[in-house]
């Protein structure tokens, strides 16, 4: 019994034994870690550099060290209280090319144009950028071409110094290229009639019917057709009047077709109706349709009625009443009404 007490003593003063050896190998191995860690971070730190010296522009370099990072000089830039000092831009085998110099804006001023562009511009000798303005323009109005001058333009005074003169005015209508037959006088009881009567058949324009009157009222007409309608056409529109819509020219009948009322100057073969007027690429101008017309073809019809009035003696047009709202009545009276 004694001996086996004694073997207990002895294991448990082995184990304790052991138990302490092993605490303190630990803590030997803790120690020498973290002192290893103090060696790392102390070489690591004799190592880096105490301080870096990086140069500002326009600054020189730092002096020359073994642990300095050396960065090459910048180029100085030109300062913005220098800007107005003009610039040259040098080209080999070419004279100085002179900048003009551009005003500052200042960062809170506003702009004085509402509708500009800004861009900003830099050069490769380190110009500075600059706010340019570029003012817009709107597109100009297009302008119409002017009426050609007419060579043989006649007046309403030129007109009636011609009038008797049959042989002068069938001259005047076939050089305008005027095709018609002369169907002499016509004098009828109630009134109606004409003198010198032709009938026209054909024109540089086409009619819808052929016109009769008197070879006055003809060359009146064939004059206003040459010089007025078909250069204001190429005015307006760019192009020529292919046809015309006659209402009427000869008609025994009273003003207005009323009853009672007296003969109209179309009793006289001296007037003539113009509804509508028929365009190269087929566009119709209707007197009814576009008089008010704030386009072209409303331009067309009442710079018509205005310049029929140098040739007629009387104009109507849908501005008088409301028998003429659908056509001009053009005639060569004594009434004097445009």
């Amino acid at each position: 019994m004694q001996h086996v007490l004694l073997l207990l003593s002895n294991v448990r003063t082995i184990f304790y034994r052991v138990r302490r050896a092993f605490f303190f190998s630990s803590v030997s191995l803790l120690c020498l870690s973290s002192l290893s860690n103090l060696d790392f971070k102390a070489a690591s730190a004799t190592e880096r550099p105490t301080s870096i010296a990086v140069p500002t522009r326009p600054a020189a370099p730092m002096a020359k060290e073994s642990h300095d990072i050396h960065l090459p000089p910048a180029k100085p830039l030109i300062s913005e209280q220098q800007s107005d000092v003009k610039k040259t831009q040098q080209v080999k085998g070419k004279p100085p090319i002179l900048l003009p110099s551009l005003p500052l804006r200042k960062p809170d001023q506003a702009l004085s144009l509402p509708r500009t562009y800004q861009h900003e511009t830099s050069s490769v000798n380190a110009i500075d950028s600059q706010d340019i303005q570029v003012k817009i323009f709107p597109p100009l109005p297009r302008k119409r071409p002017p009426l050609p001058k007419a060579a043989t333009f006649v007046t309403q005074q030129t007109v009636q110094t011609l009038k008797g003169d049959l042989k002068t005015c069938a001259q005047d209508l076939l050089s305008l290229g005027f095709q018609f037959n002369s169907i002499g006088d016509l004098n009828l009881p109630s009134g109606c009639g004409y003198q010198a009567g032709v009938k026209v058949t054909d024109s540089p324009i086409t009619f819808t019917m052929p016109i009769t009157a008197t070879c006055q009222l003809a060359q009146a007409y064939a004059h206003f057709q040459t010089n007025v309608i078909q250069p204001a056409a190429h005015r307006f529109f760019g192009q020529k009047v292919k046809k015309i819509h006659v209402f009427g020219s000869y008609q025994c009948r009273s003003v207005n077709h009323k009853k009672g009322a007296k003969l109209s100057r179309h009793a006289r073969g001296d007037a003539i109706d113009i509804g509508a007027f028929y365009l190269q690429d087929g566009t119709r101008v209707s007197v009814l349709d576009h008089w008010r017309d704030k386009q072209a073809k409303g331009d067309f019809l009442r710079f018509l009625g205005k310049k029929a009035c140098e040739i007629f003696d009387t104009v109507l047009t849908p501005d008088d009443d409301k028998y003429h709202q659908n056509h001009f009545h053009f005639d060569l009276g004594s009434r004097g009404l445009c």
